[in-house]
């Protein structure tokens, strides 16, 4: 336990003064006294509470510190940590740390060899090395029999569900384990398994069932973790964004900046560029903001842009480009253009088809448009509302 009281005599070094016990166990919401039980060699702390201690203290070195936290625990027999330590580096993508953990974990305590054949078949979803099918068929043989393992193995069905367009299922599962998570007593891992359920959840409820407002319920939550890495959570920016495309403006733009600048931040300048070439600029065009058709090179968003602005002739050009036959964006622009209500109930269809209720509501609002108090209404809405994706 010496090396770990040095450990954390290093992270409390500042560059003018000494973080003090009690400010350390502000910052890992801990009791004072657990605190000085640790550095009186009397307890050990969780990873969860090292986890919360880096990142406050040396957030640059957190790959570092915690390579060392993982050396230590391994060494140590620390199964506990060995099993947060999985759950860590399977939400940060750590493939090299989580493989030389379930290869510790995988002849040790019964717990902790199931906690590390179930990481391994994550391991497997992550990288997609095995077929969502081959997946799906080693889950359902997988017999989990603590409150912990039997969670995320259904969190990890309902993704594989989802996958595979199961959306039923999917919300099932997902349910299932929602209602499981009140039984793990462990708070990382609590929070970390219902914010991976939460992003499920988010996208569900956005894409397959249209709602919004709950889809950002479940948003915040991810993003208001306590413990999840900032890289899990920068495509969750993205959706937010995506959740106030039809009802807020500044919302939206807002989102996906975050977005834009988490992505940068992590040096994917590549993906970066597309925020605003495609999600920025499809938001402006809808919301009628001033663009340049030279502030995006996709045809699609070019076509969005021309059928707003009635330019037939740059309109025809893209269209085969944009394999209007197939998406349903494409096929939504050349019903704005021609004003022709069945290329836009075409749109919807096919939106639905891809389990995307959600932009449906784009071509139903060009018929609300066009078409208000028309038949075509009627029966763009009973496709929209009728047809159970989920």
């Amino acid at each position: 336990m010496g090396m770990y009281r040095k450990l954390m005599y290093s992270l409390m070094e500042g560059n003018d003064r000494d973080i003090n016990r009690k400010e350390l166990a502000e910052i890992i919401g801990a009791d004072p006294t657990q605190v000085s039980c640790f550095f009186n060699y009397k307890n050990q702390l969780p990873f969860a509470s090292w986890l919360l201690a880096i990142r406050k203290l040396r957030p640059a070195e957190e790959s570092k510190y915690v390579d060392i936290i993982a050396e230590m625990m391994i060494n140590d027999a620390d199964r506990l940590g060995c099993r947060q330590l999985m759950e860590y580096a399977s939400t940060n993508r750590n493939f090299s740390l989580l493989e030389k953990l379930i290869n510790s974990q995988k002849d040790d305590y019964r717990e902790n060899i199931q906690w590390a054949r179930l990481y391994s078949i994550a391991m497997k979803y992550q990288q997609r090395t095995a077929s969502n099918e081959e997946i799906l068929a080693e889950l359902d043989m997988f017999k989990a029999t603590y409150s912990e393992t039997i969670v995320f193995c259904n969190i990890l069905k309902a993704s594989t569900l989802y996958m595979l367009g199961e959306y039923k299922y999917m919300f099932r599962m997902a349910k299932l384990a929602e209602d499981q998570i009140k039984h793990i007593k462990n708070n990382y891992i609590a929070d970390m398994y219902m914010a991976r359920l939460s992003e499920l959840f988010a996208r569900g409820y956005l894409y397959l069932k249209n709602e919004p407002k709950l889809a950002r319920f479940y948003g915040n939550m991810v993003l208001n973790s306590r413990y999840l890495s900032e890289s899990y959570k920068t495509h969750v920016y993205h959706l937010m964004g995506t959740t106030y495309v039809f009802d807020d403006y500044d919302q939206s733009i807002s989102y996906f900046n975050s977005y834009k600048d988490a992505l940068k931040g992590g040096g994917r300048e590549d993906l970066a560029r597309g925020v605003d070439e495609l999600d920025i600029f499809f938001l402006k065009v809808l919301w009628e903001v001033p663009v340049h058709e030279n502030d995006t090179n996709d045809p699609l968003e070019k076509m969005h842009y021309y059928a707003r602005l009635g330019e037939r002739t740059k309109f025809e050009s893209l269209v085969k480009e944009a394999l209007p036959e197939d998406d349903p964006f494409a096929l939504c622009y050349i019903g704005m253009i021609n004003n022709d209500p069945e290329y836009l109930l075409h749109s919807i269809a096919r939106f639905v088809e891809l389990g995307n209720k959600f932009f449906a509501e784009l071509p139903l609002r060009e018929i609300q448009r066009m078409y208000n108090g028309h038949y075509y209404l009627d029966l763009a809405a009973d496709i929209i509302s009728n047809i159970k994706i989920a």
